[in-house]
């Protein structure tokens, strides 16, 4: 399976700021990026499958700075994840 080295520090913090618990696949590629570790590129789509829900959570409270947030951090991750594949 193909793995996905880590990003920069920053976007690896910025994921552990929107994490649902340990369980969750955001925090374990967030804390294994942060850590200097590659991971399943499975990994981190589920990661992203879950910014995303968390993503039209947020548009539909409409809590725009949450929703801004969230839509630069799956683009950025999204375009780490194409550029390392």
């Amino acid at each position: 399976m193909k793995k996905i080295g880590p990003p920069s520090r920053e976007l690896a913090l910025a994921m552990l700021d929107w994490h649902g618990g340990q369980n969750d696949p955001i925090y374990a590629v967030g804390s294994s990026w942060l850590a200097g570790r590659s991971v399943p590129s499975n990994l981190v789509e589920d990661a992203i499958s879950n910014l995303v829900r968390d993503l039209s959570k947020a548009k539909r409270d409409r809590r725009r700075k949450d929703a801004k947030e969230l839509t630069n951090l799956v683009a950025e991750i999204t375009a780490h994840w194409v550029d390392e594949a």
